[in-house]
């Protein structure tokens, strides 16, 4: 149980971290090449194509550990955790600190994101082969996830108390330096971090011919139902316009959806599997991506409103799915990861996609077209109902 518990914290420690990066680079860069940089949408969206492409490092590096186990060589993955976690961090402090610097902001955050990539591939890698009861599968999601809602609080509560005025480049300077040096002191909880992975057991498993259609539609499903990506990059800077001078709000408003949004995750993993997982998944892309359709054309309170009914929702969205792709994969790693690439294919399509379109049309309009894709994404996943790969046991 030590083994199982360590791999808990070391998937916490790991996504806060990582999630930490994420809402710097995805929510307040956004808003500081809005209102501070002025960078044109067209050169961002080209920006972002380069530099997310980077992400397929995940599936390249799961590949090379997949064969090297396979063949019985030793991979290092406390040493491979490390390195990538001292060169994400790096990465993340050189971008952070030169974003005005095109060349080097491009560089910089191709490097972080490869890295995080790898970081994602190490974690995975426990969490698929960790799996001998539902009670362990569950609970290291919750422990991923918990990571992912503290890591994102942390760079909201430094913009509320460090932007004054959202155009003021020295507020940012401030604001980015915090950020830099907040994540430091992981290296340390890091470097003593008891990786523990079950290799042996997976080598030793006959690799199984997983049916095309069930793979297909999975694939189909996670690549549509991350068409939240088309506005990861413009909805922040445009709810900050919306609550003109209200706009201080803007970091309370985003802590309470981190809140809704970890509670929903609460919720989802104890009632999770008093419920088909394949209609939970259904209901929650059909209700959100509804709400998330009309929101942005009512005033920005009732926006606000909507938008934290979906980050409750979407905590249930996030334990049934990587429930289902853990039963799929098996504890064959390489699968997961397959499954994986369209996700980062949707970030890499989707993403400069949707920047480069909020420069032609309404954002509004972006948001609509992405609610909408999330319901068409209800049509692939009524296909796996009563799939014995999907629905597993519930032990």
């Amino acid at each position: 149980m030590k083994k199982l518990e360590n791999n808990h914290w070391l998937c916490f420690f790991t996504y806060f971290a990582m999630n930490f990066m994420y809402i710097y680079t995805n929510t307040y860069l956004p808003i500081y090449f809005e209102y501070v940089f002025s960078l044109e949408k067209t050169k961002l969206s080209l920006v972002l194509l380069v530099s997310y492409s980077f992400m397929f490092t995940k599936p390249i590096v799961a590949l090379i550990i997949d064969k090297n186990e396979k063949s019985n060589k030793q991979i290092n993955m406390k040493t491979l955790l490390m390195t990538s976690f001292f060169s994400s961090i790096v990465s993340f402090i050189i971008f952070l600190l030169e974003s005005t610097i095109l060349p080097i902001f491009i560089i910089f955050l191709s490097i972080n994101l490869a890295f995080i990539s790898v970081l994602d591939v190490i974690i995975d890698k426990i969490i698929v082969q960790d799996n001998a009861t539902n009670d362990i599968k569950d609970k290291n999601i919750f422990y991923t996830q918990l990571g992912v809602i503290v890591g994102a609080i942390m760079p909201n509560m430094y913009y509320f108390i460090t932007i004054y005025n959202k155009s003021s480049a020295n507020d940012w300077t401030v604001f980015f330096i915090i950020g830099a040096c907040s994540l430091i002191p992981f290296l340390i909880m890091v470097s003593f971090a008891n990786l523990n992975s079950n290799s042996k057991t997976s080598i030793k498993e006959v690799s199984r011919v997983i049916p095309k259609k069930t793979m297909g539609l999975i694939c189909l499903f996670i690549f549509l139902s991350n068409s939240s990506q088309l506005y990861n990059w413009i909805l922040e800077p445009w709810a900050i316009g919306k609550l003109g001078s209200a706009s201080s709000l803007f970091s309370p408003f985003m802590i309470f959806f981190i809140i809704l949004s970890a509670v929903g995750i609460l919720v989802a993993k104890k009632k999770a599997r008093e419920f088909d997982r394949i209609k939970t998944l259904m209901l929650v892309v059909i209700v959100d991506g509804f709400l998330i359709s009309f929101a942005p054309y009512l005033n920005i309170i009732l926006f606000m409103f909507l938008i934290s009914i979906t980050q409750f929702i979407i905590g249930f969205y996030y334990i049934n799915l990587t429930f289902i792709m853990i039963n799929i994969s098996k504890r064959e790693v390489l699968i997961f990861q397959i499954m994986s690439i369209f996700s980062i294919a949707a970030r890499v399509v989707f993403i400069p996609l949707g920047t480069f379109l909020s420069s032609t049309i309404p954002a509004e309009l972006v948001i609509t077209i992405a609610g909408i894709m999330y319901i068409i994404s209800a049509i692939p996943v009524y296909y796996l109902r009563n799939n014995n790969w999907i629905q597993g046991s519930e032990n």
